[in-house]
């Protein structure tokens, strides 16, 4: 039987990654951690994903496809930037600094913790399930920057759909996890978000 996606391991480890992400200095105008960030996604489904195949694109992003994709069958497409807005430590508390986290007993605090890294995180886990659920027709879509006012590298991302990124012949979902998780009384909750101005569903239908 597959595991509930609230059993104890799993929230451990959800909590866990999302910490070590949120540690993470990423702020979009720092190169430096950024890398750091994409460098510990790409360790992580090295080791959890052996059959993945992991390479940056020319805007910086990560993506990971297993060799095994089969264009036959229908595919999902994960999507989460790790980059974060700015933070200044004078307007946090000092026992609630921006880049080391901090978990209650209901929320994990720090900058990015919810845009985006909870995607980034809700991702790998995804990857530790690699024992009970088909993830070959999974992608993973790590964009590298998508704060500030310079230019999205996720427009990479959808230029390559149907090229270097392959996509099935049945059917795609691209799924944007952006404000998707947070803590409940069970644990971990992954649950659709849709308020923000700008939502977009998009479905491919036929061949691109």
């Amino acid at each position: 039987m597959m595991k509930n996606i609230l059993d104890g391991e799993l929230q451990e480890r959800l909590s866990q990654v999302l910490c070590d992400l949120v540690s993470i200095n990423s702020v979009f105008t720092n190169p430096q951690g950024i890398e750091k960030a994409l460098h510990y996604c790409e360790q992580e489904l090295a080791t959890r994903l052996p059959a993945f195949l992991s390479h940056r694109d020319s805007a910086g992003n990560l993506i990971s496809i297993s060799n095994r994709f089969d264009r036959s069958k229908n595919a999902v497409l994960l999507s989460a930037h790790v980059d974060t807005v700015g933070a200044d430590a004078s307007e946090w508390k000092s026992s609630r600094l921006p880049f080391q986290a901090i978990e209650t007993g209901t929320h994990i605090i720090g900058r990015g913790a919810n845009d985006c890294k909870a995607g980034v995180a809700m991702m790998l886990i995804a990857a530790t399930l690699a024992n009970e659920i088909p993830l070959d027709n999974i992608v993973f879509l790590f964009s590298y920057r998508e704060e500030g006012n310079c230019g999205k590298t996720s427009t990479r991302i959808g230029e390559e759909l149907g090229h270097s990124i392959p996509l099935s012949n049945k059917g795609n979902l691209l799924l944007c996890l952006e404000n998707t998780v947070s803590l409940t009384e069970g644990g971990p909750l992954l649950s659709a978000y849709d308020h923000e101005p700008c939502n977009a569903f998009i479905s491919i239908e036929g061949h691109l």
